[in-house]
């Protein structure tokens, strides 16, 4: 699949390799979890290749909004290596190290400050979480799977049991009016 693209970072968070990454998946492997299944296990099949491809898509997505968040360090670090390097050029020394750490730690913090207000943040935030909900949802639908050759009770049936006791409660709270009306 090489039709001339590069991987090449678009801007200063490199947006481009995670762009070209997530193409690259949704061309090469993303087909091969949609391939029909056949058998008497199809429908386990189908539901373990759709939390797999889940799975994936959310670990590119983690991967994106770590490295977002890890861009903070990266400025501040350039910033603190760029005043180090101005001492040495003008030859002065940096008498306390406790200063120079204190103001890498605001210019640190004026990074994250500038970074948990910007649009992007809150997209790939977004992005990110729901990605990992749509792979727990995945996730518990092949683990009901599971679970249904065990003899355990799984949460459909729980939830249909609750709902079940829910209407006969309200049934015998209906037919004790009546008596009491008789």
């Amino acid at each position: 699949m090489n039709d001339g693209k590069k991987a090449t970072p678009a801007g200063s968070s490199g947006q481009g390799k995670y762009d070209y990454w997530h193409e690259w998946y949704e061309n090469t492997w993303k087909p091969l979890f949609n391939i029909p299944q056949f058998g008497l296990t199809r429908y386990y099949q189908e539901h373990t290749y759709q939390s797999l491809d889940k799975y994936f898509q959310l670990q590119g997505t983690l991967t994106e909004f770590l490295d977002l968040l890890l861009q903070p360090f990266s400025k501040s670090f350039q910033d603190s290596q760029k005043i180090l390097l101005e001492a040495a050029l003008e030859n002065t020394e940096i008498k306390d190290p406790k200063d120079f750490y204190a103001k890498w730690l605001s210019m640190l913090e004026k990074q994250y400050m500038a970074l948990f207000r910007s649009p992007d943040y809150t997209q790939r935030l977004n992005k990110t979480m729901d990605s990992l909900n749509d792979f727990i949802i995945s996730r518990q639908t092949v683990l009901e799977d599971v679970l249904q050759l065990l003899p355990v009770p799984t949460n459909s049936d729980m939830d249909g049991l609750y709902k079940e006791l829910y209407e006969l409660k309200k049934r015998v709270r209906e037919l004790e009016k009546e008596q009491v009306m008789h």
